[in-house]
């Protein structure tokens, strides 16, 4: 009798554990996954795009794994280089910081606000450690686009559309 309350149990956890009904998967699992960046436009608030502080085809990938855990990097265009790699002047070295995000840490995804949560653990840019950085997520098939929070480009405020095609994953 007790092996078969014990197992009734175990059914029912795992059946509350698992999104039932359409067996369409849940977003966060839709998440998990390594993603490729497709595009970055910086859009401003009345809806119109402008090329963003990344230029016009930087290059990326974004890892959500299902222990929480996320990894990002940019990279963006054009990419500056070094006359002599063994000794980059001042200028050289800010400009390759400046064109270059990386940061991980966890992440929490917020399914009823579609919002997905980094919190960063470590990064190329000391002053991200420690802080949240909130994305609107909508996941649509292969492609996920990731909304950032506001900043400013040349005087105006923009939001980064990040747009990602789906590399492996469920």
């Amino acid at each position: 009798m007790r092996f078969r309350v014990i197992v009734s149990l175990a059914l029912v956890v795992g059946a509350c554990a698992h999104p039932g009904g359409t067996g369409a998967p849940a977003d966060a699992e839709r998440l998990v996954g390594t993603w490729r960046l497709v595009e970055v436009v910086a859009v401003r608030n009345d809806g119109t795009k402008t090329t963003s502080r990344w230029g016009p085809n930087p290059r990326g990938y974004i890892v959500y794994d299902r222990s929480g855990h996320m990894a990002a990097q940019i990279m963006g265009d054009p990419r500056p280089t070094f006359r002599d790699a063994d000794r980059p002047t001042p200028e050289e070295g800010l400009a390759a910081f400046d064109s270059y995000l990386a940061y991980a840490g966890t992440y929490v995804y917020d399914q009823a606000r579609h919002v997905v949560t980094h919190h960063v653990e470590m990064s190329a840019d000391p002053s991200d450690v420690g802080q949240d950085l909130p994305r609107e997520a909508q996941l649509d098939g292969d492609r996920v686009i990731l909304l950032a929070e506001p900043y400013s480009l040349k005087g105006e405020q923009v939001r980064n559309r990040l747009t990602w095609a789906r590399v492996s994953g469920p």
